[in-house]
Parts: structure tokens; C-alpha cells; sequence
């Protein structure tokens, strides 16, 4: 025997099978050990090495044949020597052996794991639970075991898996035929079984990591995702024709699943459920195979945030959620990833104008509206000015409609903070940030449209000077407060740097005031008639505050005196005095006279009257009879403004009207559900004037406003009523109509009162809705 034999060793030809025979009862017992083996020892690796190296070296014979005819026609074989097998060969009959005793040890376990699961009442869910328990705590431990043993035959015999498709060693072959024999066992059942793997792996994704876990490298069990990621790796399919690739399945699965993910969902858990199940998938996957991601991307955006009811439902949380951006610019980045870009910005427009439309329906004023403007704008993009732009034009019937909601909204407002000043409450600071944020919205939007000049023009005639003469003292005492909303907004206007007519007008006028409270100041308790003089330039007075057509007007001489008083000391307190005329503006003047009326047994009625009107009560001073032509004369005013004066106070029923003769009703009692703070307002009525331009100018629209603003009234009456089941007081009903519409009388709430009383039942002085 040479060197070479004795290394590798001779043997006679029918010694093969014994000689593999040592090598097959050592697999065997690798493959049947009970106890959990976590690799080899060193000494059975070497033994396995030396085992499979002695055999691959072995010369052995195998006898050789050839045919022969005999006489009766039939073959027959006659021995011709010996035939000395390859190496080829003899490595090939040592996989065989290998291969069959793991084949055997597989299907046994696969198998067990089937025939334990016929009698459950889910099989494939049962299959599926325990798969990952036989899997890795029993099978994959021999393969990697086995693998280790046959090393040698995985680094010098590779060519033994050529057969296989992407099989390079013993355990990548143990890998292939286990899930092949396990496809091919389940046959029918294969799809419901993944599906049962699926939910195992998001179930298990969800109980790994919390559902705020947000950072950290994320993965899964390998013996759960086995299934899938063996049946990708091997390109096994799920039928014997080989048309469905577990890609199609994990696809489709994903699709029906990201079809129904939302089914249930409140708007405002949407983009985290989207989030968390598109990480989870994408977690899944990159165990699986990378190459899916985007198509996973792709088809949970598609059935989530690119279906356009459910971006319908979502905008509302992105448009009125604070804190949205990042899921506001994630949608818009995905649907201009996907080419939908005006389809994204066509939806986002109409759940917006429908959010508008809805809210000012409701609410009849501009807060909500605002609040959602601001969270558009709040989102970064051109696109969001264009959004609300279109909305607020779609909710408004055209921008030009917008100034009078918008004016509302502002004296709401500011009435509600001269109010709390008013008594003394500091302003939170909350709702002055508030404040600001909706006087920023307000700006930029009447930016957006041109507005600006048109809107501080309005505020000016029919907000800020109608104001000022209402308010009187307590605007003037009032416009040096840190907290005063309204001069805080007049400050922030005049340090603007835009050239505009309107912001001239407003400076000049401020400055009016401010020189009218120093005045005031300076005037304060000169005589026993308390006096709160206001003056203005002429320039300065919008022009339907301005008399074209009332010159005169004969002060009674009390008046007269304080008149005179007043005109000499504003005659020192100013240089300029001489240069500058003052005219008394005498429907603009607003007094509080008392009277004997009694309205307690301490407390007389206060009547809040015109100059003309207090003028007119001063003659029945004198004398309780007059007639009219005694006070036309008198007072030297116009017929028609005197007779609208005295109409006033007979409607409250403080004057009587007799072929002429006007008495003083020395019984007058008032309407106490007119009566505020012991004040009783006598409604003014301006006259009409069918001259050529200035304040009577004749509308032809004007009936149709009235019957407008008397039918909001009257929605507005019935809606309050509605939501109080305790029902209001004439009173409380007032104030709270009067916050929404603005402007109107008591003479005009008490008509829209009566319209609507088949909607309300008057029970001890309080109204309650009747349905």
C-alpha cells in the first residue's frame, strides 16, 4: 500500500456502505441528541473533519459488468475486474448519507408539529404559534449543529448543492428542504397559515415596542418571520405551478390589511396608526427582503392617505390639531412623491371651504374660521395662503363680503376687553396672545385679497369713531391701559410702514382723542354739569357722522352757560384756539339727565338723550305744555329733526300729543325691562334727506338690508333660545343678540321679539323656547 493509500486508506469494493456506515450512526446520533446542543466540542469536530476528510481521500473499487446475449434471447451480466471510484463519487454517496439522515430528522419534526395540530380548533393558527418553538429551540439547533460537523464538505465540496437554488451549505440546505416539505404538507392550508404568521409578527411588533417608542433600531424574532423569509430566500411558492411568489401574498395581505386600517379609526389616532403600522411593516420586510420597502410604502399610502375620503377625514385634524405639521407636510410629501399634487391641494381646499361653511353657520362669527386659518398658515408653502384664500372666497360668496365678518369679529373683540377694563379684570394672557394671533390672521388675509385700505376705512367710520362718541369717557380715561386691545391694535397699525390714506386718518384721529383726554383732564369738575368734551378736526370725522343740513340749534341757557364756559377755556388751553372754529355736532352728543321719575326709593330714572332731545326736556323745565310751533321757534331747528325728537319720547310715553300740544306725562312710568344700570336710552331716529350726496342720500338697497339684519335677528333670538333650557330674561337675551349683531335698538330687538313669539313661551319674566 503506498503512503498515499495508507492516508486515505484502500478498501475492497463491497466495503463502501461499511465504511460510511460510522459517519451515518454519528449524524443520526447529532440529530436525535435530546439534550439542547449549542455547537460541538472540539474533539467531535475534529472527529467529524478527520471522518469526512478519510472518506473523501478513500480509494475504493467498485466490481464492473458488461451484457451479454445468450441463446435464449435474455441479458445477462458478466463481472469484468474492478472500476476505482472518483472522488466525485464518493463525496456525492457521503452527502446522500448526510442528506438523508437530515431529510428523515425534518420531516419526522414537521410532521409531529402537524399531527398535534389536526385536533386543535384553529390548525393553521396552531401551526403558526408553535412553528417558532419547534423551529428554533429544536430544529434550526441541529442544522446549525449538523453544520458545523460537515464543514469540511461545505469549504472543499461546494459543488454537492448545485442542484439547488441558492443552497451553499449544509445548513442553507437543511434552510430549503424544510420549508419546502412544510409548504408541500400544508399544501391548501399555506395561505391561512401565513396569515396567521403575519398577525403573529405584527402582534409580537406591537407588544416589543410600546406605541410612543419612537426611536431605536427596531427588528423581529427570526423564528417568527422564518416561514417567509425561507420562502423568499429559496423562490418557493405557494402552488405547484409556481405562479404565486410569497411576494404576491405579502403583498396582497398588505394591501387588504392597509384597506380596512382606518375602518373605525377617530380622525385624530389616523396618522399614528398609519405610522406605526407602515413602521411595522417595513420592519417586517427588511427581515424579508429590502427590495420591498418602496412597494410597501406605495400601497399603505395609497389605501390610507392617498384615498380621498379619508383625506377628507384627516384634514380637519390637520387644519384645526395644533402641532400638525409634520403630519401636514408628510401627507403633502407623499401625494407630490405620487404625482398627486393637485389633487392633494383640490381636497384640501374643499374640506376647508366646507369646514368655514359649516363653522360660520353654526357660530355666526369669525373665531373658529380664524383659529383655522392660522393652523393653514402655520404650515409651511405658498400653498396654504392659496388654500385659504380660495376657501374664504368659496365660504364668502367674494372677498368683497369678507369685511363685515371680519369687522365683527374685531369689535367682539375689543368690546369684550373695554368691558373687562371697564371692571377692572386684568386680561389673561392667554387671551391676549389670542388677541394678536387672530389681528395678525385678520391682516395677512386682508393682505391676501387688497383689502387693507377698504377694511381700516369701514373700522374707521363704522367701529373706531362710533366708538369713541358711545364710550365717551371711559374710552378716553381707557386708551392709555397696557391692556386695551383696541389701542394696543392702533399702535401696532401706525408703526406699519405701508403708505396708505386710511393710516393718516386713523394717526390724525388718535390724536384727536389723545388731545380731547387731556381736556378732559384739565376740565374735570369746572362746573356742576359733569362734561366730557371730545374734540375733533373736521377732517378727521367720517363723512356720515358730519350734519350737512343742521346748522343752529338755541341751547337752553343752562347749557348754553356750559357751553360758553367751556369754549374760554379751551380758548387758554390752546395756542391755536383762535385759528380754529368749534361747532357742536349736535346729533353726535350723548347726555344723562336726570329726572324725578322714581325708580326706587332711592334712585331716579337717568335718561340718555341727544343734545336736541335734552334741549327739548330743558323747556319742560319751564312749563309742563308746548306747542310745537313754541319749540320750533325756541329751539330754531329744522321741523323735521324736532318732529322725530318728539316722536321719540312719545313713544316711551314721556310726552302726550294733543292737536298740537305736547304735555309732560307727570305719570310716567318706564318700561323696566328697558331699563339698564338705572338708564333709560331714548331711541334717536335720523332723518330722511333726498338730497344729492352726503349722509340722507337715498339707498335703494337699504330696505333690503333692513329686512336682512331684521330676519338674522330673528334667527339669532330663536338659536339662543334653543340651547338654554333654563330659558333668558329680556335683558340677558339682549346682550347676548347684541354680541353677535351689533348696532341695533331696543325698539328694533322688542319688533324682532314679537316676529318670533310663536317660538318661545314668557313664563314670569323669562323666555323659554317652545319646539
Amino acid at each position: 500500500m503506498s503512503s498515499d493509500a495508507v492516508v486515505t486508506g484502500s478498501y475492497p469494493p463491497s466495503d463502501l456502505e461499511v465504511l460510511c456506515a460510522p459517519l451515518g450512526c454519528a449524524i443520526h446520533e447529532i440529530l436525535e441528541e435530546r439534550s439542547p446542543l449549542n455547537g460541538l466540542p472540539t474533539e467531535e469536530k475534529a472527529y467529524f473533519y478527520e471522518v469526512l476528510k478519510s472518506l473523501t481521500r478513500s480509494k475504493v473499487y467498485v466490481p464492473l459488468t458488461f451484457n451479454q446475449t445468450a441463446e435464449s434471447g435474455i441479458f445477462r451480466k458478466k463481472p469484468k475486474g474492478d472500476k476505482l471510484l472518483s472522488q466525485q463519487d464518493i463525496v456525492e454517496h457521503v452527502w446522500k448519507i448526510i442528506r438523508e439522515e437530515l431529510c428523515k430528522f425534518i420531516e419526522d419534526r414537521i410532521s409531529l408539529l402537524l399531527e398535534q395540530a389536526i385536533h386543535e380548533e384553529s390548525f393553521e393558527g396552531y401551526v403558526a404559534n408553535l412553528w417558532p418553538t419547534v423551529f428554533e429551540e429544536d430544529i434550526k439547533k441541529k442544522m446549525e449543529t449538523l453544520n458545523i460537523a460537515c464543514q469540511y464538505l461545505n469549504d472543499n465540496f461546494p459543488y454537492i448543492f448545485s442542484q439547488h437554488p441558492m443552497v451553499t451549505s449544509v445548513y442553507r440546505y437543511s434552510e430549503y428542504h424544510c420549508i419546502r416539505f412544510l409548504v408541500k404538507c400544508l399544501g391548501q392550508k399555506i395561505k391561512p397559515f401565513l396569515e396567521n404568521v403575519l398577525q403573529n409578527l405584527r402582534n409580537c411588533f406591537n407588544n416589543l415596542y410600546g406605541e410612543h417608542e419612537c426611536n431605536g433600531q427596531r427588528c423581529l424574532p427570526g423564528s417568527i418571520i422564518s416561514p417567509l423569509k425561507l420562502m423568499n430566500d429559496y423562490k418557493v411558492t405557494l402552488d405547484k405551478r409556481g405562479e404565486a411568489s410569497i411576494k404576491d401574498f405579502y403583498m396582497n395581505n398588505v394591501e387588504v390589511t392597509s384597506h380596512h386600517l382606518l375602518r373605525n379609526i377617530p380622525a385624530y389616532q389616523c396618522f399614528n396608526v398609519i405610522e406605526r403600522f407602515l413602521t411595522t411593516e417595513l420592519v417586517l420586510v427588511s427581515t424579508i427582503s429590502r427590495n420591498w420597502s418602496f412597494e410597501v410604502k406605495k400601497i399603505v399610502l395609497k389605501n390610507t392617505l392617498h384615498e380621498s375620503t379619508i383625506l377628507k377625514k384627516l384634514v380637519p385634524v390637520l387644519v384645526l390639531k395644533e402641532n400638525m405639521s409634520k403630519e401636514y407636510e408628510i401627507t403633502k410629501l407623499s401625494y407630490l412623491s405620487a404625482g398627486r399634487k393637485e389633487v392633494f391641494f383640490q381636497i384640501l381646499t374643499e374640506t376647508v371651504t366646507s369646514i368655514f361653511k359649516e363653522s360660520y353657520s353654526l357660530q355666526h362669527n369669525m373665531t373658529d374660521i380664524l383659529s383655522c386659518c392660522q393652523a393653514m398658515y402655520n404650515h409651511k408653502g405658498p400653498e396654504s395662503s392659496l388654500i385659504v384664500k380660495k376657501a374664504l372666497r368659496n365660504t364668502f360668496n367674494g372677498e368683497a363680503n369678507l369685511i363685515d365678518p371680519l369687522l365683527k369679529d374685531l369689535d367682539a373683540r375689543v368690546k369684550k376687553c373695554y368691558q373687562s377694563l371697564i371692571l377692572h379684570h386684568t386680561m389673561e394672557p392667554v387671551q391676549a396672545k389670542d388677541n394678536e394671533m387672530k389681528w395678525d390672521v385678520t391682516w395677512r388675509i386682508l393682505g391676501d385679497y387688497g383689502l387693507k385700505e377698504t377694511f381700516l376705512a369701514v373700522y374707521l367710520e363704522k367701529s373706531l369713531f362710533r366708538r369713541m362718541i358711545l364710550m365717551s369717557d371711559n374710552f378716553l380715561n381707557l386708551m392709555n391701559n397696557p391692556q386695551n386691545a383696541e389701542m394696543l391694535l392702533i399702535t401696532r397699525l401706525l408703526a406699519n410702514s405701508e403708505n396708505m390714506e386710511s393710516l393718516k386718518k386713523l394717526k390724525s384721529l388718535v390724536e384727536d382723542a389723545e388731545k380731547s383726554h387731556q381736556l378732559l383732564e384739565h376740565y374735570k369738575n369746572k362746573n356742576d354739569i359733569v362734561l366730557v368734551p371730545m374734540l375733533f378736526e373736521r377732517n378727521n370725522i367720517p363723512r356720515s357722522f358730519q350734519e350737512m343740513d343742521f346748522q343752529g340749534l338755541n341751547l337752553p341757557p343752562v347749557l348754553q352757560e356750559v357751553w360758553n364756559d367751556f369754549a374760554e377755556e379751551y380758548r387758554k388751553s390752546d395756542s391755536k384756539a383762535a385759528y380754529k372754529s368749534i361747532k357742536l355736532q349736535h346729533m353726535l352728543h350723548h347726555l344723562e339727565v336726570s329726572t324725578p321719575f322714581k325708580l326706587g326709593a332711592n334712585q331716579n330714572l337717568i335718561l340718555e338723550v341727544t343734545l336736541l332731545q335734552s334741549s327739548i326736556l330743558d323747556l319742560f323745565n319751564q312749563d309742563v305744555t308746548f306747542s310745537f310751533e313754541e319749540m320750533l321757534a325756541t329751539l330754531n331747528v329744522p321741523s323735521s329733526h324736532l318732529r322725530l325728537a318728539l316722536s321719540a319720547f312719545m313713544d316711551i310715553k314721556l310726552l302726550i300729543e294733543s292737536a298740537g300740544i305736547y304735555t309732560l306725562n307727570m305719570r310716567f312710568r318706564p318700561d323696566r325691562k328697558k331699563v339698564r344700570n338705572g338708564k333709560l336710552r331714548v331711541t334717536h331716529r335720523s332723518p330722511q334727506n333726498t338730497s344729492t350726496g352726503g349722509l340722507g342720500t337715498s339707498n335703494p338697497s337699504k330696505g333690503n338690508e333692513s329686512m336682512w339684519r331684521k330676519e338674522l335677528m330673528l334667527a339669532c333670538i330663536i338659536r339662543r333660545l334653543k340651547v338654554e333650557q333654563n330659558g333668558y330674561t329680556f335683558n340677558e337675551l339682549f346682550d347676548l343678540v347684541n354680541e353677535e349683531i351689533m348696532g341695533f335698538s331696543v325698539g328694533e330687538f322688542k319688533t324682532a321679539l314679537s316676529d318670533c313669539s310663536d317660538y318661545y313661551v314668557l313664563d314670569n319674566g323669562i323666555y323659554h323656547y317652545r319646539p
